[in-house]
């Protein structure tokens, strides 16, 4: 996936994300971002997640599972800084989910 011009970075960044519902919007805007792929298409790229799984992660109000947020951002070409940031952010909703304790970043 081709960079944008530099000063003009238009990836959308997970770690803005301070709930659930923007991280998985985030993950859209993500999408988007990265050509708008069908989801067959991220599916083939990693073979390790079906089309259905990755439109489910974006239509719901849940954190999607660890496993696929690692095939969604390598589906749509992030390379490891991507897949660092999305962890991070994915690790501290995490922490705020129901059932969890809370996840204070200082």
């Amino acid at each position: 996936m081709p960079e944008d011009v530099p000063g003009f970075s238009m990836k959308p960044d997970p770690m803005e994300a301070t709930s659930v519902a923007e991280f998985i919007e985030m993950m859209r805007r993500y999408r988007r971002w990265a050509g708008d792929p069908s989801f067959r298409k991220m599916s083939l790229r990693v073979g390790t997640c079906s089309a259905a799984g990755f439109c489910e992660a974006l239509k719901s109000d849940r954190l999607p599972t660890f496993p696929l947020l690692n095939a969604f951002v390598v589906s749509l070409g992030g390379d490891s800084d991507d897949f660092q940031r999305w962890a991070t952010a994915w690790r501290a909703l995490d922490g705020q989910a129901p059932g969890h304790s809370l996840l204070l970043v200082i």
